[in-house]
């Protein structure tokens, strides 16, 4: 039996402008819990 049949909760995170990883996740059974708001930078912002 593998790890991830036996897990009863998996975390994935995306940047809330990745509209389409977001869709993927969505796609593949996920379900978003909640949103980091301003958790970090990207290109300097």
């Amino acid at each position: 039996m593998s790890i991830s049949s036996r897990a009863t909760r998996e975390v994935l995170s995306a940047l809330a402008s990745n509209d389409a990883g977001i869709a993927l996740y969505t796609r593949a059974g996920f379900t978003r819990v909640g949103v980091y708001h301003e958790q970090g930078l990207l290109d300097g912002k």
